[in-house]
């Protein structure tokens, strides 16, 4: 093995065991060259057929195995966006239009898609100052006097209320250099956002807004196509989710199925590709990650204490949590080939704070 000093972004192969409970016990360590046995193509190509772990900078926004590297999606230091090649060590900008807020990037086939919304201005209300207040209370009858006396008058003026709504987008490109950008609307006059990609199954998962402007109007979550929304169009192949009041947190990998993850005000769970609940969280903790192991199903999570744990679920129960330490990281499968462990876990949202103007002809 090589007694060169391991790299800030090392790579971890599973040996088995309870790892995610256990911080690194249990894991062998390796650094981005491959010594220690993992080939140094890259991820996909590991000796013992399981999947890597990546140990990444915290801050990431979503990520996804492409041609043997894992890309993590990340805010850029100078505002934007950028995908860090974790294994190569290199980034590369993402193309974001006006009005792009990023939420999850995935792969279908050589592409990569980074997804999320655009929030758009559709148009503008005009509402006139109108009459002047005096000339209002002078008709006033037997009140007039009383109202005339006040110290202060209010003051007439306009407003323009703007309206700005949020619908799906989506950015994808085959060399992370020349991007195509598609607005995907999944039902006429309605927003929504895409929030996780399901490497396993190509599917991408969105919530749908009952109505645009309002981000709390979340009725449920849309399953599309991933390939096909790559090249702008919005194919259905699941049945949808329903969600109350809440949103996606995002997606995993239970090491059979993609997992849709929900949360809402009945709690945070996690749907297998059948719409089986994989688990359920219902105290108001917090999910930081998914990670399988050959016995159960384990989820990182912060509870309201601030203290975090395991807790192991076994077809859809939970059956027992073991304390997870403050310095541990936390581990999250993100595809079957590739699980990410990071300090604090997936972040939820790269947000843009310009509002793109619409479009003109």
């Amino acid at each position: 093995m090589s007694t060169a000093p391991m790299s800030r972004r090392q790579f971890l192969a599973i040996v088995g065991g309870t790892a995610a409970g256990a911080g690194l016990v249990g894991w062998r360590v390796m650094d981005h060259l491959g010594t220690g046995g993992v080939s140094a193509t890259g991820i996909g190509d590991a000796a013992s057929g399981g999947p890597l772990a990546v140990q990444v900078d915290s801050g990431f926004v979503g990520a996804t195995s492409w041609r043997g590297d894992l890309l993590t999606l990340r805010p850029a230091a100078d505002g934007g966006m950028v995908l860090r090649a974790e294994l190569a060590g290199t980034e590369h900008v993402v193309d974001v239009p006006e009005g792009f807020a990023g939420r999850c990037v995935g792969t279908a086939g050589d592409v990569v898609a980074v997804c999320g919304h655009r929030v758009i201005e559709t148009g503008r209300m005009t509402f006139e100052a109108g009459t002047d207040y005096r000339t209002l209370i002078a008709d006033a009858g037997p009140m007039s006097e009383l109202l005339l006396g006040e110290p202060e008058y209010p003051t007439m003026s306009g407003h323009t209320y703007v309206l700005v709504e949020r619908f799906p987008s989506l950015l994808s490109s085959n060399d992370l250099v020349t991007w195509g950008h598609f607005d995907l609307p999944l039902v006429d006059g309605r927003g929504g956002s895409f929030g996780a990609v399901l490497d396993r199954g190509g599917v991408l998962a969105a919530d749908s807004y009952a109505i645009a402007e309002i981000p709390d109007s979340v009725y449920e979550t849309t399953l599309i196509n991933l390939a096909d929304a790559a090249v702008g169009e919005a194919s259905v192949v699941r049945e949808p989710i329903p969600i109350d009041h809440g949103s996606l947190w995002g997606g995993a990998d239970d090491g059979a199925s993609d997992l849709v993850i929900v949360s809402d005000r009945s709690g945070t769970k996690g749907y297998d590709d059948r719409g089986n609940v994989a688990f359920s969280i219902t105290d108001g903790s917090q999910l930081l990650g998914v990670s399988p192991t050959e016995q159960s199903l384990d989820i990182a999570v912060q509870m309201s204490s601030g203290r975090r744990e395991i807790r192991h679920f076994s077809d859809g129960s939970h059956t027992s949590s073991t304390m997870l330490a403050d310095d541990s990281l936390v581990q999250h499968r993100v595809a079957p080939d590739v699980i990410v462990a990071a300090p604090d876990g997936q972040h939820a949202l790269i947000p843009n704070e310009q509002v793109a103007r619409p479009r003109t002809a």
